[in-house]
C-alpha cells in the first residue's frame, strides 16, 4: 500500500534526498527509485529487540524473532546512508545487523533549549497536591519497555525514608490500567499520581526534584534530555544509548535495569542530599547545552544533507560520462 500510494502521487525523480523515519519506508523506496535520489533513514528504534521486551517476540531463538530481524535489515540495508541517536545503536547496527560501518553515522538528537530551560510555577491543579513535597518525575509512555513496574516497587521503598515524597507519572498507552492496579495493591494512593498526557511539561520539570526513568531498552529518550535542559537530577538504567546522554556520578546516576532496590537507593540518596542533586542538574544542564540543542542537530543534518547531495550528483555525472563514452556516436567523435 505504501507503494502504491509512492507511486500515485509521487514523482520521485523530482527530489534530491529524500528522508525516511522508519525501516519499512526506506525497503518501498529502494524498490521503487532508480539511481535517485538517495535515501536516508533516521532509526528511531531497533524493532526487533523492542518485540521481546514488549513480548510480542517469544525470544530471539524464534521464528518470529528472525523474520523480524530480516524484515528490519533488508530495509536498513536498501537506503543510502542511515543516521542513529548514539552510539550503542551504531555498533548494534554494524556488529549484529551487519550494515557497513561507512553507511551508518551517530547524529545526537537536539531540543529546543529555550522551551525547556524556563522555570515555572506548579500546575494549578496540582499545587496544593504538591505542596511541601519532595517531586520524583517519570515522563515516558506507559508500556513494559519503559520500566514502570521497577519505578513503582522503588517508590514502595522510598516512602518509608522519604514519606513527604511525591511521583508523578506523565504519559498514558497500553499498561495504564495494569500500572495503577499495581499501584493500588501496593497502596501508593497518596504517593504515586498518574497525569496521563500532560502539555505543562517544562512546568512540571521546574517542580521536579528527581527525574526518573526505569527503561528495560533505550536509545537516546528525549525525556532525558528534556530534564537535563531543565537542570534537574537524572536516575537512570543503564540500558542502549543513555549512557551517551548521563555520565554516571556527574551528570546524573546510572542503575541497573529491574533493580527496584538499587533505583529506590538512588533516589533516597538524591532526595536528602540536595546539594548533590543541585550539583548534578547543573553539570547534566551544561552537557546538554553543549551537545544536545536544536541548533547542533540542524547544522549537523544539514552537512550530511549537502554531503550526500553532492555524492549523488558526482554519481549521475560518473554514469553520464560511462553512459556517452560507450555509445556509437560517441565513439565517432572520439
Amino acid at each position: 500500500m505504501f507503494e502504491l500510494a509512492v507511486l500515485k502521487m509521487c514523482d520521485l525523480s523530482q527530489y534530491d534526498l529524500i528522508h525516511v523515519h522508519d525501516v519499512h519506508s526506506a525497503r518501498a523506496l529502494s524498490r521503487l527509485r532508480r539511481t535517485r535520489p538517495p535515501v536516508i533513514l533516521t532509526a528511531h528504534g531497533l524493532l526487533a529487540y523492542e518485540g521481546i521486551v514488549e513480548q510480542t517476540i517469544p525470544a530471539d531463538a524464534s521464528i518470529e524473532w528472525r523474520y523480524s530481524f530480516l524484515r528490519e535489515r533488508t530495509g536498513l540495508m536498501s537506503c543510502d546512508l542511515i543516521m542513529v541517536p548514539c552510539e550503542w545503536m551504531r555498533r548494534q547496527y554494524t556488529e549484529v545487523f551487519g550494515v557497513p560501518p561507512d553507511k551508518v553515522v551517530t547524529v545526537p538528537l537536539g531540543i529546543d533549549a529555550a522551551v525547556w530551560s524556563r522555570a515555572g510555577p506548579p500546575p494549578s491543579d496540582l499545587k496544593w497536591r504538591l505542596s511541601g513535597c519532595r517531586i520524583v518525575t517519570c515522563i515516558a509512555r506507559l508500556v513494559r519497555l519503559k520500566g514502570h513496574d521497577t519505578l513503582l516497587h522503588a517508590m514502595d521503598i522510598v516512602r518509608r525514608r522519604v514519606p513527604d515524597v511525591r511521583c508523578l507519572i506523565v504519559g498514558d498507552g497500553p499498561q495504564a490500567g495494569e500500572l495503577k492496579q499495581l499501584a493500588t495493591r501496593l497502596d501508593l494512593g497518596e504517593t504515586v499520581l498518574f497525569l496521563g498526557r500532560r502539555s505543562d511539561v517544562p512546568d512540571l520539570l521546574s517542580t521536579t526534584d528527581v527525574f526518573v526513568l526505569a527503561s528495560l531498552l533505550e536509545l537516546t529518550p528525549l525525556s532525558i534530555i528534556e530534564a537535563q535542559m531543565a537542570g534537574r537530577a537524572v536516575v537512570c538504567t543503564d540500558v542502549g544509548g543513555v549512557p551517551d546522554l548521563v555520565e554516571n556520578g556527574r551528570t546524573g546516576i546510572l542503575i541497573p535495569p529491574q533493580d527496584p532496590v538499587a533505583l529506590s537507593q538512588a533516589v533516597i540518596g538524591l532526595l536528602c542530599d540536595s546539594a548533590r542533586r543541585r550539583r548534578l542538574g547543573a553539570l547534566a544542564r551544561q552537557e546538554a547545552l553543549a551537545k544536545r540543542t536544536l541548533s547542533s542537530h540542524m547544522d549537523r543534518l544539514t552537512q550530511i544533507y549537502a554531503r550526500m547531495r553532492e555524492s549523488a550528483d558526482c554519481s549521475e555525472m560518473s554514469l553520464e560520462n560511462r553512459l556517452v563514452r560507450g555509445s556509437p556516436e560517441s565513439g565517432r567523435r572520439r
